[in-house]
């Protein structure tokens, strides 16, 4: 997951003005703060309230899910 949005920021600091990547920088790494919060709750949710595995099996449905749109991505071009 963390390899994908790196390369999401590389692919978005080209099309974006050299004196506003800064910001933009500043504004991916809060969205991403913002975002681990939100699964590390939801995580512990899963895990104190239903079942202990809950957690693991939803944190891999997420990285197999970004690693075929990154697979997907690379087959198709858009990635350099």
């Amino acid at each position: 997951m963390n390899a994908s949005y790196t390369i999401l920021y590389g692919m978005i600091s080209t099309i974006c003005r050299p004196d506003t990547r800064g910001t933009l920088f500043f504004f991916a790494a809060m969205v991403k703060a913002t975002a681990l919060l939100a699964i590390q709750g939801l995580g512990g949710y899963l895990y104190g309230n239903l079942n202990k595995q809950d957690p693991f099996i939803l944190g891999f449905a997420i990285w197999v899910a970004f690693t075929f749109i990154s697979l997907m991505m690379g087959v198709k071009g858009k990635l350099n």
